[in-house]
């Protein structure tokens, strides 16, 4: 009614064991959990295959590792949080994996770079850096990333305590959360040959002031840049299409906007929170403003679209950004004139506004979703038409 599973003990590791009883059974064949977490040294036994998941997370005393040939997996994070660690070695006749100078872990068919220490070294011929390769690691030296590299994958240097870092340009895809919440970073280059810039890649990077987008890149995806505090200029590759949601929220000090004709979609709440900003032009090409794109932005004091533009407009000189099509009202500032012409309100579209009084038309006959949150000086609201909807938060 199932099959027993053995553990053996050895040193100050657990064992997991495979086969039968016998001469075929092997008990180390998967190490399962380090006994306690204050050792200094561990040496995997040499009959074991697979290193499971996170088996030394925490071991902040641990200082060296060494592997023996037969290891054939080790586990996502297996050396996370061992903040202490200076040595991975690998058995030279391992025909899976190789340590050079005992600094990293890679994979010999992929070079994929696994597990890197403090330092941040990664070997010349490197193809990939991993996920979590280097998560919350400390550097003492400038990151130097090598040519040979194409890849770096989610969450490789989350959590860092990097200043500077150039991508060279034989990366073509970096993962999500690569660099967030990496507080010291304050110089970033990025690939030319860069297509997407990924989920918060740089999200809580509170300190980069200044960034250039190369015209590689179509797509800024959520989350991407959100929460960089100091960061005041970028300047967007020229070929950008498609801004995530919060992409840019809470840069409190970004001055700057897109204006390529290229670019087609703002995401909900892209640059929400953005204080800094005073105007918005929206260019020609843009289809699809989603709800809350530029919500509490409190500085901003004119909004514009370039008369090309077939989705939206500024008709009348209103100092709005309306949908065409449905004739709302998507984007409003203090001194924004809702024409008669308009039909709805958007949702958030007056969110943060300092307003104290708004009269709104008999032509307007729906109210967005929280239309008028943080408006926290509007006291009076004059409605001359009859609404037929005022939907939630309103």
């Amino acid at each position: 009614y199932g099959t027993s599973v053995t553990y053996t003990d050895y040193e100050n590791g657990r064992y997991l064991g495979s086969g039968d009883a016998g001469e075929t059974a092997n008990p180390y064949f998967a190490l399962m959990e380090v006994i306690t977490k204050t050792m200094t040294t561990f040496t995997v036994h040499a009959d074991t295959h697979l290193i499971v998941p996170g088996v030394f997370y925490g071991s902040s005393s641990l200082e060296s590792v060494e592997i023996k040939e037969k290891v054939s997996f080790i586990g996502s994070g297996a050396f996370e949080n061992c903040i202490a660690l200076t040595s991975l070695s690998v058995a030279a006749n391992n025909t899976h994996f190789y340590s050079p100078s005992n600094k990293a872990i890679l994979e010999k068919d992929t070079d994929r770079l696994l597990f890197g220490l403090n330092g941040g070294f990664i070997p010349e011929n490197t193809k990939i850096i991993g996920e979590k390769a280097f998560y919350y690691r400390k550097f003492t030296e400038p990151l130097v990333i090598p040519s040979s590299v194409t890849t770096i994958e989610d969450y490789a240097f989350y959590q860092t305590n990097v200043t500077a870092i150039v991508i060279p340009d034989s990366v073509t895809k970096i993962g999500k959360s690569v660099f967030q919440y990496s507080n010291s970073l304050t110089s970033v280059t990025l690939s030319k040959n860069l297509k997407v810039i990924d989920e918060w890649t740089f999200s809580g990077c509170e300190i980069i002031e200044t960034l250039t987008i190369p015209d590689s890149v179509t797509m800024i995806k959520e989350w991407a840049f959100s929460n960089c505090d100091m960061l005041a200029n970028v300047t967007y590759s020229a070929n950008l299409a498609f801004i995530g949601d919060v992409a840019f929220s809470s840069c409190i000090a970004l001055t700057t906007l897109p204006a390529s004709e290229s670019l087609q979609v703002f995401g909900s709440g892209s640059f929400r929170g953005c204080d800094s900003l005073t105007s918005i032009t929206i260019p020609k090409n843009v289809r699809y403003i989603s709800s809350g794109a530029f919500a509490d932005c409190r500085a901003l004091t004119s909004l514009n679209v370039v008369s090309e533009n077939n989705h939206y407009d500024s008709r009348e000189n209103c100092n709005g950004i309306i949908e065409t099509a449905t004739n709302t009202l998507m984007v409003a500032v203090k001194d924004t004139v809702i024409v008669e012409s308009i039909e709805a309100l958007g949702e958030e579209v007056f969110s943060g506004v300092d307003i104290q009084s708004i009269t709104i038309p008999a032509s307007v006959t729906k109210i967005g979703n929280w239309a008028f949150s943080d408006c926290e000086k509007l006291e009076t609201v004059v409605i001359e038409g009859e609404l037929t909807t005022i939907n939630a938060g309103t």
